[in-house]
């Protein structure tokens, strides 16, 4: 015979409430295996970024001392006299470009006069039923 199982409204209760503790419990191991995972990558993060800055600065007192203590030199750079004087044109070309001798601002750009393609579409697609409830099918004719 069947083990007793009480079927009871009190049994039931009980037997969700340990779903929902288990489930709880899963979900609360699974949030802190992710953040020690978290913090093992940020510390390995931290580590990384101290050991770059420690020899960016090594770098820099070496650049100091063969620079007489001037600070850090743009011989890295790579970027010669030629390429320096290439960029500084195209800068203050496209800086004439768009302000004028007299910092004002240009001009706005000049309307097309009334009778091109633009004024007739504009006018096609604004349209305003007449009195009657219909709309005009025929625009009148623009010098």
């Amino acid at each position: 015979m069947a083990p007793f199982a009480p079927s009871t409204r009190a049994a039931a209760a009980i037997r969700m409430k340990k779903i929902f503790i288990g489930n709880q419990s899963r979900t609360i191991r699974r949030h802190r295996a992710k953040l020690a995972t978290e913090r093992r990558e940020s510390a390995v993060t931290k580590e990384g970024l101290e050991n770059k800055l420690s020899s960016n600065m090594t770098g820099n007192r070496r650049s100091d001392s063969n620079n007489g203590g001037e600070g850090s030199s743009n011989s890295g750079a790579g970027l010669s006299r030629e390429d320096l004087m290439a960029i500084a044109t195209i800068v203050a070309t496209t800086l004439q470009g768009l302000v004028n001798t007299n910092n004002s601002q240009a001009p706005p750009p000049i309307p097309p006069p009334h009778g091109t393609k633009y004024y007739y579409k504009s006018l096609r697609k604004n349209r305003a039923p007449l009195s009657m409830g219909t709309m005009t099918t025929k625009l009148p004719r623009l010098g």
